[in-house]
C-alpha cells in the first residue's frame, strides 16, 4: 500500500508540473471531422485576423457544457524533455483523463474523485479528493469570465484530420502569458501552445472522435479508501 501511495504522489507531481506550464488553454471552434486519427504534424491553413465573417470566440463558449468527445494528445513542455501521452474523455457531465508518464498509466475520474493506477497489468483504484483538470476543462475559466481575456480569431489548423478554428488568447491581467488554441466544431480542444516568460508548452491532438459512451467513465476496479 505504501508503495502505491508513493506512486500516486509521483504521478500527481508530474501532472501538476505539466499543468503549471499549460494552464492558459482556452475555448472553442468551428468545422470538424469525427473519428479521425494520425500523427502527422498539424497543418496550419489559416490567416490571422478578425476579418468580417470570421468565427467569434463567444459563439463557441456556449458549446462547452454539451461537449462529448474523446481525444488523444501529445503534451510537451520546455521544462521537460519527455513527451507525455494523454487521453481525455468528456461527456455526460463527467470527465476522465488517462496519462502515461514515466512508464506509468494513470486514470483520473471526475466528479467521482477516483484515481486508478495500472501496476504490472492490474488496476488499483483509490478515492482521492484532489483531481487533475484535463486540457479541455481548463477553458472553463475563460467561459465563465470572458471579460478577463482578449481573444482574436487566428485562422484554422488541421490537427488529427480535423479542421480547427484558432484563437489568440491573452489574459488582461497578465499579457506576458499568450495562448494560441484551436478547437473542433464541437468545441473540443485540438491544439494549444502557451508561451510564458518561464517557457512554453504545447498540447497536440493525435486522434479525435465524438463516439463515446457512459461506460467510458466507469473505473476499471472498485475504488478503495487510502489510510
Amino acid at each position: 500500500m505504501k508503495k502505491t501511495v508513493i506512486l500516486i504522489a509521483a504521478v500527481l507531481t508530474v501532472l501538476l508540473l505539466a499543468g503549471c506550464a499549460q494552464q492558459q488553454n482556452q475555448p472553442p471552434a468551428n468545422s470538424g471531422g469525427n473519428d479521425s486519427g494520425g500523427n502527422a504534424p498539424p497543418e496550419d491553413n489559416g490567416q490571422a485576423g478578425g476579418e468580417p465573417g470570421s468565427p467569434i470566440f463567444g459563439d463557441f463558449a456556449a458549446k462547452f457544457q454539451s461537449l462529448k468527445f474523446k481525444a488523444d494528445y501529445d503534451v510537451t513542455s520546455s521544462a521537460s524533455p519527455e513527451t507525455m501521452k494523454l487521453t481525455e474523455f468528456i461527456g455526460f457531465g463527467k470527465f476522465r483523463m488517462d496519462l502515461t508518464a514515466q512508464g506509468t498509466e494513470t486514470r483520473f475520474y471526475s466528479p467521482e474523485g477516483v484515481t486508478c493506477i495500472n501496476q504490472a497489468g492490474q488496476w488499483a483504484c483509490f478515492n482521492l479528493p484532489q483531481q487533475q483538470t484535463p486540457p479541455s476543462e481548463q477553458v472553463a475559466g475563460i467561459v465563465e469570465a470572458p471579460a478577463d481575456y482578449d481573444t482574436t480569431y487566428d485562422g484554422t489548423m488541421t490537427v488529427a484530420g480535423t479542421t480547427g478554428q484558432c484563437f489568440l488568447i491573452v489574459k488582461k491581467s497578465d499579457p506576458s502569458v499568450k495562448t494560441r488554441a484551436c478547437f473542433s466544431g464541437e468545441g473540443a480542444l485540438l491544439y494549444s501552445k502557451t508561451d510564458t516568460p518561464q517557457g512554453s508548452s504545447t498540447i497536440t491532438a493525435t486522434s479525435f472522435s465524438t463516439s463515446i459512451s457512459e461506460s467510458d467513465f466507469t473505473p476499471p476496479a472498485e475504488p478503495q479508501g487510502l489510510q
